[in-house]
């Protein structure tokens, strides 16, 4: 079941995680994959990632993409086998924009910064 509340942040999306490119892993953040139709901003965000089935696994500092069809969530410093979970993001705050990277390293730089500001947030440095 995917959904997608309809109010103010705090924003709730959940799903089940699936297969993605693997891109984000080449970077050091494998992200957890929901494939789902929202209407939010495109953009990145700050929140938490829950996966109910697993108790320990509760309100995970994330830092959030979400496109129109896609919600991928970097749970912060885990590296962690969450394909086909039930899982739940708390969307916070909107970070910024996406943005088109002319090259990757222009995007591990600039996910470094995001991951910056987010650890600052929620008191992790």
């Amino acid at each position: 079941m995917h959904y997608v509340s309809k109010n103010k942040f705090p924003i709730l999306v959940g799903g089940t995680v699936q297969y993605g490119q693997q891109k984000a892993r080449l970077y050091g953040t494998p992200t957890a994959n929901i494939h789902t139709k929202t209407t939010l901003s495109p953009g990145v965000y700050g929140g938490y990632t829950s996966v109910p089935d697993r108790p320990m696994l509760q309100q995970i500092p994330s830092l959030c993409y979400v496109s129109d069809t896609l919600v991928e969530a970097y749970l912060v410093d885990r590296d962690l086998d969450l394909y086909n979970a039930n899982i739940q993001v708390e969307l916070l705050w909107f970070h910024r924009s996406p943005v088109v990277f002319e090259s990757d390293k222009q995007m591990a730089v600039l996910i470094q910064d995001d991951l910056k500001i987010l650890r600052e947030w929620f008191e992790l440095t």
